[in-house]
């Protein structure tokens, strides 16, 4: 879970159980309110290992970062959730069961 400014943010492996949703819940008091699912599309969202919110935009792991099947990191946009507008490889320099942590992320304007 994160707290994203506006609404506290989670991973749901949607209705298909297939692929990566982030719902955002409204917090009033002891209430919480589902008030969106922004389904992550593209970029092989099933089994995924977490995310990281920042500046707008969503990073997800995909699967483990493993030396053979190294699937990345995606990154979206949110809450727009199309396809990824960027995937980073090759993070753990091949070291086997590395879990990605404290990611930093620098985006110039454009």
């Amino acid at each position: 879970m994160q707290w994203d400014g506006t609404y506290m943010d989670f991973e749901d492996a949607g209705s298909t159980g297939s692929g990566l949703e982030i719902d955002e819940l409204s917090i009033s008091n002891s209430t919480a309110t589902l008030v969106n699912s922004i389904p992550l599309t593209g970029g092989t969202t099933n089994n995924l290992y977490g995310f990281w919110l920042h500046d707008g935009l969503v990073f997800a792991k995909l699967k483990k970062v493993l030396q053979d099947n190294n699937q990345g990191v995606g990154v979206w946009s949110l809450p727009s959730g199309g396809d990824p507008v960027k995937k980073l490889f090759k993070l753990t320099h091949g070291k086997k069961d590395r879990y990605v942590t404290e990611l930093t992320v620098s985006v110039a304007p454009t």
